[in-house]
C-alpha cells in the first residue's frame, strides 16, 4: 500500500499511515502503559500479533518512527452481547486507535484521531463513525468529544479483574461544521473524579 501522508492540523506533526508489518505488531504488542491505563497493555500476545498482521490495522509512523495504529470495521469493536444493539446501523464505520505510551498526554491525540478520520474518508470514502472506549479513560474521551463524537450509549463487560464499563460514540464528519475539530456546543464533562 501506498503510505497515506497526513498533516495534523493542531501541531504540524506529519503522519504517514501504513500496512502494520511484522516488526511493527510485535513492536504495538509490547506497549506498555503506566496506571491507569494498563489494560492496554498486550504483553507481547502472539494473537495480537496475529490479529495486527491479518485484520484492518494500520500502522503510523512520525519520523520515520512507529507512533500508534489505526483499525476499522469488526477490529474496532467490542464484542459483548449488550454491545451488539449499538453495531447493526452499517452506516457507520468503526475506528479503533493505539497511540504510543510515550505520546499519551502529550498533546496529540486530536491531531492523531483527527489523521484516522482523514485516512479512513480517503480510503474508505465514508464520513460516519462510531467508536468505542472504556468510561475511565476521561483523556480519550474528551479527546472523541472534541473531534464532535457524541455518546449514544453504554454497556458493561467483564475485564480481567472487574467489569469494565464501555461508551460508543458517534460522529457524522457531514453534519458537524468544522468536524474534527473544537464545537460550540458544551460537550459531556468526561474529566473524571479527581481529574482536570
Amino acid at each position: 500500500m501506498v503510505p497515506y501522508e497526513f498533516t495534523d492540523p493542531y501541531t504540524g506533526v506529519v503522519y504517514l499511515v501504513g500496512s502494520v508489518s511484522e516488526l511493527d505488531a510485535v513492536a504495538i504488542a509490547d506497549w506498555e502503559y503506566d496506571p491507569p491505563y494498563t489494560m492496554y497493555n498486550l504483553r507481547g500476545s502472539l494473537l495480537a500479533i496475529v490479529e495486527f498482521l491479518t485484520g484492518p490495522y494500520y500502522s503510523v509512523r512520525r519520523d520515520g518512527r512507529l507512533v500508534g495504529f489505526f483499525c476499522y470495521g469488526h477490529a474496532a469493536r467490542v464484542k459483548h452481547r449488550h454491545s451488539e444493539r449499538y453495531y447493526r446501523d452499517t452506516a457507520y464505520l468503526d475506528i479503533g486507535l493505539g497511540l504510543h505510551p510515550q505520546a499519551c498526554g502529550q498533546g496529540y491525540g486530536l491531531g492523531f484521531l483527527t489523521c484516522g478520520l482523514a485516512f479512513a474518508k480517503a480510503h474508505f470514502g465514508v464520513s460516519r463513525f462510531r467508536l468505542t472506549a472504556v468510561s475511565t479513560n476521561y483523556r480519550a474521551l474528551k479527546v472523541y468529544t472534541r473531534a464532535g463524537f457524541r455518546e449514544i450509549g453504554r454497556f458493561e463487560r467483564q475485564g480481567l479483574s472487574e467489569p469494565m464499563e464501555f461508551v460508543v460514540m458517534t460522529l457524522d464528519l457531514d453534519q458537524v461544521p468544522g468536524a474534527a475539530g473544537p464545537l460550540s456546543e458544551a460537550p459531556p464533562d468526561y474529566s473524571g473524579p479527581g481529574r482536570p
